[in-house]
């Protein structure tokens, strides 16, 4: 063994030291990132902050994610997981200048959401009208995109690829040791992995950036459709005894509790046909054949009850079903009203009234060719959501009804309640 051999061993080993701390402090850096939002003064410094927020947001479209999908690549690559560290040795020297590159683009990405999302000064912004892409709403959820990719995913790869570098460091002081080799796969692997989670969501964010108000809700509304997909489902299982009659429509207090869930599941059943019926006709439409556009001057606090309105209803219908499963399962007599979550239901109507309210002054029906047979539900699409409207308050009326007043409880009193809450 050379002279020189110790001293190469030292120094490598003063190397990872180095780059697992510095790994280690971005780790907890970038875990508690975008907590509270502050204005920062280059915004006050903008001639007109409208076209400044929305330069800035071109920015991080454009320069600022990808160059992190660029700048992560590069540090990934320095490290060599594919190959086990087989070439770290020789790339060890980069990592310092990597790993600063790769803190430099997060902070400028940082602090670029952070002057795009907080609140806006002046008179000429208080309506939260013509601000496009910069609307309140639309900002807060591309902060927490942002947040999510680096507190739940870069900080999680900070920390591998630092134990990566730990592991790598016992094999090449024991390379007998089959332990700390086999927890250098996993480390490696589990880094990978985070890293191509990461670049999937970059790529989403970006792309999600650029859509419009409208595709930004009719994804919300796919969701809830989705979940008011399953309740049904699950909703058709419970259904489905024979012992009830159709026409059956009160509750028998003989009945066994199997047969009450199944009677509840019936009558709960044409409201989240109905849900489902409206969310598709609000979601379901193609660039090439869009049924309406929204009105650009919509403002923030209308979208985000665009968004919640479906997505609340959903989650309640969704609760409902999951409420009489559990019973189901138990064989115990449903009694919903001992829940205290419960009362929420009773939101189901002016959540769809209020929805409603909010679709008809602000979608536009677009202009329709003669040759297009859809023609005449496509520029009366707003008379069908008023059309709607009776069936489905009395669906739901007669689920409410069944599930409270048939255990004896004074669903009038509740609902007063809860209006006043």
């Amino acid at each position: 063994m050379s002279d020189s051999e110790p001293e190469d061993k030292a120094d490598t080993s003063l190397k990872i030291y180095k780059a697992t701390r510095e790994l280690g402090r971005l780790s907890i850096l970038y875990q508690i990132v975008l907590r509270r939002i502050s204005r920062p003064t280059e915004n006050d410094a903008m001639v007109d902050e409208l076209v400044g927020r929305n330069e800035v947001i071109d920015k991080l479209e454009s320069i600022l994610l990808p160059s992190i999908k660029d700048r992560i690549t590069s540090f990934l690559l320095a490290l060599d997981l594919q190959n086990l560290g087989k070439q770290l040795d020789a790339n060890l020297d980069s990592i310092p200048e990597l790993t600063s590159e790769i803190n430099q683009i997060l902070a400028k990405t940082t602090h670029a959401v952070e002057s795009v999302s907080a609140p806006f000064e002046g008179s000429e912004y208080s309506d939260g009208r013509n601000l496009g892409r910069c609307k309140e709403y639309r900002c807060r959820l591309l902060c927490a995109k942002v947040k999510d990719i680096m507190s739940e995913h870069l900080a999680r790869l900070f920390a591998r690829s630092g134990h990566f570098l730990e592991y790598w460091e016992l094999s090449r002081k024991d390379p007998g040791d089959s332990w700390g080799r086999q927890e250098m796969v996993k480390r490696a692997e589990t880094a990978s992995r985070i890293a191509d989670t990461t670049f999937r969501l970059i790529d989403q964010t970006i792309e999600w950036s650029k859509k419009s108000d409208l595709a930004i809700l009719q994804e919300h509304w796919s969701e809830a459709e989705e979940k008011v997909n399953g309740a049904l489902e699950d909703l058709t299982q419970l259904a489905a005894d024979p012992s009830i009659g159709s026409g059956q429509a009160a509750m028998d207090d003989e009945m066994t509790p199997r047969n009450r869930i199944s009677r509840l599941a019936r009558l709960s059943i044409p409201i989240v046909k109905l849900t489902r019926i409206f969310l598709n006709k609000i979601t379901k439409t193609t660039p090439k054949k869009p049924l309406f556009t929204l009105d650009p001057e919509i403002n923030s606090k209308s979208l985000e009850l665009l968004s919640e309105g479906p997505t609340n209803i959903a989650r309640h219908l969704e609760y409902i079903a999951k409420f009489l499963a559990e019973q189901n399962q138990r064989n115990a007599r449903p009694n919903i009203a001992r829940d205290h979550n419960s009362s929420e239901l009773l939101q189901i109507p002016k959540l769809f009234q209020s929805t409603l309210l909010l679709l008809s002054f602000y979608l536009i029906p677009l202009p329709t060719t003669a040759v297009d047979h859809h023609s005449v539900s496509r520029q009366h699409f707003k008379s069908w959501f008023h059309y709607l409207v009776s069936p489905y308050l009395e669906a739901t009326d007669r689920m409410l009804d069944a599930l409270f007043d048939s255990q004896g409880f004074d669903l009038q009193n509740l609902s007063l309640l809860t209006n006043h809450v």
